[in-house]
């Protein structure tokens, strides 16, 4: 599971402080202006007004950036989408204009904030979507437009790139779910949309907490598409899905989720594996809502894996566990055995949990450590309350885990 803009927004904290030094006399912000400018983009691209949206493109844009710009327009009209709009702001991250070269646009005047695309798709559950957009805003006679998006990645800070700004997109839509593939890859949409629906009956007999129940997917062609769509930061090969989601900068909690699946992998499983797989990531969407900064990886796969092979008693813990549970990197860094030996760990952790106090533990202790986004300490610290609300310590479910 990622928390690509989590980590864009820490990143961006960090950095923002060698960026912004106060000036003795600031010039007057151009937010409101480019609020306005984003308004009418956000307005063109629901009503599916090509000319408007053409109309907010920096004039003097690079031909390459141009073509991008409505080539994504394009993409993202063919789409089924509820609602769009833009936040610009510099409260969270600072103003980033001193990291554009005025140069590269003409000596005209530029202005680099932070741009937040909230887009909600029909079937959403009731919110949008968050995703950094890293524009650049040049201001041409008095007008603002978009005018490049490319400045700021020598900081991090990467643009967003959506499979429709790559290639042509078609949706697959199913009561629960909808998928969004290239038209060469419908069949195999078509399949997994089936897989997906089946995944979300068996998730309604194990799942116990309030959630939705249904989810917008993407399925890219390699996967190099989609380490570029989500921004990956581990190697995607190693994996076959993934659930993404965002943290919302003024409540901290969990925005919408969203599948990505790694097909190169999943597509050589069989069809009950496949199915297996998705249970495994819908536990995370359906999770979402109850995860908070400080819950673990080890938890969140743990009780996701319990929950996709069936809520089964704990097995023996692997050599690789120790007198605490996997850490974080250890499910994306490492050799696969390590990897998977770290998966299996968790689930026995949890089905210990289970075994110890009941099968709403597992799920009372995942509330627990969700329920206060802002509190003192650390994941340790947090684990630690959590099982206490169940009088246990991390070392006791760890000893009674090797004892059997």
């Amino acid at each position: 599971m990622l928390r690509r803009a989590l980590v864009t927004a820490l990143l961006a904290l960090t950095i923002s402080a060698t960026l912004t030094a106060p000036t003795q006399a600031a010039a007057a912000s151009p937010l409101d202006a480019v609020k306005t400018l984003l308004t009418a983009r956000a307005k063109a691209e629901v009503a599916s007004d090509r000319a408007a949206f053409a109309d907010t493109i920096d004039p003097q844009a690079p031909a390459a950036f141009r073509d991008a710009q409505l080539k994504s327009f394009d993409g993202l009209t063919s789409l089924p989408v509820q609602s769009l709009s833009y936040d610009v702001r510099v409260d969270l991250i600072g103003d980033l204009t001193r990291a554009v070269s005025r140069s590269e646009y003409g000596g005209a005047t530029v202005y680099l904030p932070q741009t937040i695309r909230a887009l909600q798709f029909t079937l959403d559950a009731d919110a949008p979507g968050l995703d950094d957009m890293w524009w650049t805003y040049v201001q041409r006679d008095g007008k603002w437009y978009v005018g490049g998006n490319d400045d700021v990645t020598d900081l991090g800070l990467e643009p967003t790139e959506s499979m429709w700004d790559l290639a042509p997109v078609v949706t697959l839509q199913t009561p629960h779910v909808m998928l969004i593939v290239h038209p060469e890859n419908r069949d195999r949409g078509q399949a997994l949309a089936a897989s997906a629906e089946n995944a979300l009956r068996t998730i309604a007999q194990r799942w116990t907490l309030p959630w939705p129940g249904r989810l917008v997917g993407f399925v890219p062609s390699s996967p190099d598409e989609l380490a570029t769509i989500i921004q990956a930061t581990i190697d995607v090969k190693k994996f076959v899905a993934f659930i993404s989601y965002a943290f919302d900068p003024e409540s901290l909690r969990a925005t919408v989720p969203r599948l990505y699946v790694q097909d190169t992998n999943l597509s050589r499983y069989g069809t009950a594996q496949q199915t297996e797989t998705l249970v495994h990531e819908f536990v995370h969407a359906a999770g979402a809502a109850y995860t908070g900064p400080y819950t673990p990886a080890w938890a969140q796969e743990g009780l996701a894996d319990w929950i996709a092979t069936g809520l089964p008693k704990p097995e023996a813990p692997t050599p690789q566990l120790n007198d605490t549970p996997p850490r974080n990197d250890q499910f994306g860094a490492g050799s696969q055995t390590d990897i998977v030996r770290a998966y299996r760990d968790s689930k026995s952790l949890v089905a210990e949990l289970a075994v110890l106090k009941g099968k709403a533990a597992p799920f009372d202790f995942f509330k627990a450590m969700g329920a206060d986004i802002v509190r003192p300490g650390n994941s340790d610290y947090v684990v630690d309350k959590s099982l206490a609300v169940l009088g246990l310590t991390t070392g006791e479910l760890i000893g009674a885990l090797r004892r059997g």
